[in-house]
């Protein structure tokens, strides 16, 4: 009988661990929607297809790389920080770069280094696909490639930043969502 308990509590304890991982993913992720600060990134949008994740709009930033920092010593697939701030159009930019997280803000992310060359460092953000239903995703994808040759529209993607995590809220096309387009 003693054996029979032990097997009971680990079986409930092995449970609870695997609800444990997906609940705090989402506590975190509702913890920066609720208290982090937004920030509107420059993007370049393209619109593939995955066969199981559906239709998405695949996001390039216009900040995917910054000059070399010569006290960091980089490795591929290494995580980076950035802190960010905004410019004179309400635009995220990134103020500084560490190998550590930042202590005297909440406004940076976490990256993960890409590549470098002689100058500059390649960046992949946590936040480069935004998923849309299937026939937004398209409409969508049409509209953008009329709206990336004019200078004028302003193509943002609204992300939610606190402490090193971040969450892609919406992607914005002069003000107005993408979500809405028919």
């Amino acid at each position: 009988m003693n054996n029979k308990m032990i097997v009971i509590v680990t079986f409930v304890v092995v449970v609870i661990l695997q609800w444990l991982a997906p609940i705090s993913i989402i506590v975190d992720k509702k913890r920066v929607l609720v208290s982090g600060n937004h920030f509107c990134f420059k993007v370049r949008p393209v619109d593939p297809s995955h066969p199981f994740t559906g239709r998405y709009l695949s996001l390039k930033f216009d900040q995917d790389h910054l000059p070399i920092k010569s006290e960091l010593k980089y490795s591929p697939g290494m995580n980076l920080y950035l802190e960010i701030d905004t410019d004179e159009n309400d635009f995220a930019v990134i103020k500084d770069i560490s190998a550590v997280p930042f202590t005297h803000t909440s406004d940076y992310i976490q990256v993960t280094l890409s590549h470098w060359d002689a100058d500059n460092i390649y960046i992949q953000y946590p936040f480069e696909q935004f998923y849309m239903e299937e026939n937004k995703a398209k409409t969508a994808d049409l509209r953008l490639s009329v709206l990336l040759q004019e200078p004028d529209s302003k193509i943002c993607a609204m992300i939610k930043i606190l402490n090193g995590s971040s969450v892609l809220e919406d992607v914005f096309i002069d003000g107005a969502s993408v979500t809405t387009w028919d």
